[in-house]
């Protein structure tokens, strides 16, 4: 059994608020007398959980430290952007000194600090630096002590703990580049429906739509640098016009099916659609002879494929049916992969054609 040793942390904390290159941004010269000018706020605060700014030596653990120790939040902090207008960017970073944390790493004590990204807590990674997404940033500093085969080594050291904050004036993106982002995006959202020809125009795949996304998100990750202003406000709007839009096209893509038992065996499979299937299809890749066909049943209409009779007694497991599904009421094509399984069950791949829950 390993040795349960009590050990003292001692937390120095260190703010710093550096504004770096200052001279570039912050110059004013003016010739003409009984005129006024004011330079742009630079108003970053850094406080603790009572809202008072952070300084050294604000918690200590005492001997609360143990080998087996689980995560503990020791210590949490906001940064403030208060009335600063102009683009920022953070770095963050946890320092340990000491005897308690040896140059080589070795300690067993591990100091973690979490920043708060939608309501989810993430460990800071302390190489990068980030843009402030709201007003305020929260963070808080964890620790803990696994167990491990060193543990009695550093019974009764200290250490100390440099919390650094530096925040830092950058050049803000441009609304231009902005808005050439916002109307490439705007062009691959149109693009999607021309893709195709004749009955299968329009039938845009999952891979092609989420490129389109992927450009709105790095658009909205872009316009966090851009200065406020009219122009921005306006063009956040365009923008989520813009990802309404999609979110409506892809919806429109999606139709749900049910299996209709009674319709499906070995030889055949009968679906249950919520939307009006034509009974036509683009023939893609098939392994045998099908006839497609979409008919009453009762109230029910039923899409059905089912060997022809001249190839009946060929089919085989493993036999796949590539087909473009056509619908009625301007659903769009939708391309489906049916996979015969063998003993009435059917394998059914799709981007769109998903199975009714």
């Amino acid at each position: 059994m390993k040795k349960k040793s009590i050990i003292s942390l001692l937390s120095v904390f260190i703010i710093v608020i550096a504004m770096v290159g200052t001279s570039a941004y912050f110059s004013k010269n003016f010739s003409s007398d009984n005129n006024t000018a004011k330079a742009a706020d630079f108003d970053v605060e850094v406080v603790n959980s009572e809202g008072k700014a952070i300084g050294n030596a604000q918690f200590s653990l005492g001997d609360k430290l143990y080998p087996g120790m689980e995560p503990v939040e020791v210590y949490s902090f906001q940064i403030k952007k208060n009335h600063t207008e102009l683009p920022l960017e953070y770095k963050v970073n946890l320092i340990p000194s000491g005897d308690l944390f040896p140059q080589d790493n070795s300690s067993p004590v591990k100091v973690t600090m979490q920043r708060n990204i939608d309501n989810q807590w993430v460990n800071v990674d302390y190489s990068t630096t980030f843009k402030p997404e709201n007003a305020v940033e929260s963070y808080k500093i964890l620790v803990q002590w696994p167990h491990g085969d060193h543990d009695i080594d550093f019974q009764g050291k200290t250490g100390n703990i440099k919390l650094d904050v530096t925040a830092t004036q950058v050049d803000g993106n441009s609304l231009g580049a902005a808005q050439k982002m916002y109307q490439d995006a705007s062009n691959a959202l149109t693009a999607l429906d021309n893709v195709g020809t004749g009955f299968d125009k329009g039938n845009f795949s999952k891979a092609q739509s989420n490129a389109v996304q992927a450009s709105i998100d790095s658009l909205l990750e872009y316009m966090k640098g851009v200065p406020n202003g009219k122009g921005k406000t306006d063009l956040m709007s365009d923008i989520n016009k813009l990802q309404s839009a999609l979110d409506a096209k892809v919806a429109s893509r999606y139709v749900y099916y049910e299996i209709d038992k009674k319709y499906t065996n070995f030889t055949q499979l009968g679906l249950k659609l919520t939307a009006d299937q034509s009974g036509q299809v683009i023939r893609y890749e098939e392994a045998r002879s099908m006839m497609v066909s979409a008919q009453y049943v009762g109230s029910d209409k039923i899409y059905s494929m089912e060997y022809h009779p001249a190839s009946k007694k060929d089919a085989t497991v493993g036999d796949k049916f590539k087909y473009g599904m056509r619908f009625n009421g301007n659903v769009k094509t939708i391309d489906v992969t049916f996979t015969n399984l063998g003993g009435g069950n059917w394998k059914i791949e799709s981007d769109w054609l998903v199975e009714k829950k």
